[in-house]
């Protein structure tokens, strides 16, 4: 797989036997998509649709796709919300973003994390963010 380094890349994991899709954003989606098999693998993935569609087809029905990527984390943030619409993904009918573990909405979060002050620190959003009951932010 290729490492670019600096980018934020949105990418997807499918289902391709019920047609779900999760879509995320990171700068090391490769790495993403380890932690994401280990979790399931483990048992212990924090979306449980997601969990009970791996354990019923196993892994070869998921597949792994990049599709974007940016430089800003803005820019990216954007990408990965407008893709989540286009996608359906935060409807339990069409994907697995359709909350965190905390049960809030991405798009809610993405939202959240846009809308506070461009000139304050990644420190202070993140503390802003946790604030509000978030564990981490989108492309973070």
């Amino acid at each position: 797989m290729y490492k670019f380094k600096g980018k934020y890349r949105i990418y997807v994991i499918k289902n391709r036997i019920t047609g779900k899709t999760y879509v995320g954003c990171s700068l090391s989606p490769e790495e993403r998509l380890q932690k994401h098999l280990y979790d399931l693998r483990k048992h212990r993935h924090p979306i449980e649709a997601m969990q009970s569609d791996f354990d019923i087809y196993g892994a070869g029905s998921f597949e792994f796709r990049t599709l974007m990527s940016s430089d800003d984390k803005w820019e990216a943030s954007r990408l990965e919300t407008f893709i989540m619409k286009i996608l359906k993904s935060q409807n339990p009918l069409f994907g697995y973003n359709y909350k965190d573990r905390k049960g809030n909405s991405p798009l809610a979060i993405a939202d959240r994390w846009r809308t506070t002050p461009r000139n304050w620190s990644n420190n202070q959003r993140v503390s802003q963010y946790i604030n509000h009951g978030v564990l981490l932010p989108p492309c973070y």
